[in-house]
């Protein structure tokens, strides 16, 4: 048992905050308790819960109850997985000028050649770049990340202004990759980029009509282990400015399980990474929201014994 990451910071402390993790809840505990010959003597005590959310007694997850297990639902046919492919450079589109959304993005002047244009920028400019718009009128959205849209700079300011035209944007050109590309509705709120890393970034929103802010972290996490190592340190340096303002981190591709029953299918020795992922949660104090919909978020498009599923995306908050 340790200290709750809240009150570390405590100096005066009126009743006890632990953190404690447990396979079962259990319905009494056993101690020992001092008797009349000096001695001790074993005692029941019964434990009584304010709320326990549902759980599955298939998976052991938390959040929905076994009749609402997505693992006793039939997975979608691997056909109808998106797989991104690599594409020949088309020829740059003609510069436009920057519109006064592009201007408040940091786009400086390098162009990255490894950098290529791909299925997702074809489909920006046309299939793409519809259902961006109809999930951000859809549910009335006012803030959103694009991840890893591996578009040449070129051609930024005709995708953006293809998507959403009125909407301020920011995207990092500053390192290979250009990973996370994020807009918003300066109409209903105001958006400060406040920290900015290869694998995040990381942000305060204020909400114009409730007078209210929030702090919002991008993640798209790396594939291998060592780099996402740094990832960890970063959100548990974050942790540590965020004080009271509520804080949701990812919204993205972590790259990362929790537990076993995330994966489905054959995988490698995952244990160190998904204990440095637990440990990075335990540390900032995030919760790990439950799913609403398909459990598993990422499939490797193989029909044969090589088929994995796992859950790589969530959202964090506090």
């Amino acid at each position: 048992m340790r200290l709750h990451v809240h009150a570390r910071g405590w100096i005066s402390l009126v009743y006890a905050l632990c953190l404690t993790s447990v396979r079962k809840l259990p319905k009494h505990v056993v101690i020992m308790m001092p008797n009349e010959l000096g001695g001790e003597s074993a005692c029941k005590v019964d434990v009584e819960y304010e709320w326990l959310p549902p759980k599955c007694t298939g998976c052991s997850s938390l959040g929905y109850s076994t009749k609402e297990c997505p693992l006793s639902k039939p997975m979608k046919p691997a056909v109808s997985i998106y797989v991104r492919k690599s594409m020949p450079i088309t020829p740059a589109a003609p510069e436009l000028k920057l519109s006064e959304q592009v201007q408040a993005a940091s786009i400086p002047e390098e162009i990255h050649p490894e950098i290529e244009v791909d299925r997702v920028s074809e489909e920006m400019s046309g299939y793409g770049r519809d259902k961006v718009r109809d999930l951000v009128s859809e549910f009335r959205l006012h803030f959103i990340a694009l991840l890893e849209t591996r578009v040449l700079q070129s051609n930024v300011t005709r995708i953006q202004s293809g998507v959403l035209s009125r909407w301020r944007w920011f995207v990092d050109y500053a390192g290979p990759g250009n990973r996370i590309w994020i807009a918003w509705n300066d109409e209903l709120i105001d958006v400060d980029i406040l920290n900015v890393g290869s694998q995040f970034v990381h942000c305060r929103v204020l909400v114009h009509e409730l007078h209210e802010t929030i702090l919002i972290t991008v993640v798209y996490g790396a594939n291998d282990v060592s780099t996402r190592r740094e990832l960890w340190q970063r959100l548990i340096e974050l942790a540590v400015t965020v004080g009271n303002v509520p804080w949701l981190a990812g919204g993205g591709d972590f790259n990362a399980v929790l537990d076993m029953s995330e994966v489905s299918g054959a995988s490698g020795d995952i244990r160190v990474a998904m204990n440095e992922f637990n440990d990075c949660i335990l540390q900032t104090g995030l919760l790990s929201l439950p799913m609403q919909s398909e459990r598993f978020t990422w499939h490797n498009c193989s029909l044969d014994s090589r088929s994995l599923w796992k859950r790589l995306d969530r959202l964090l908050v506090k």
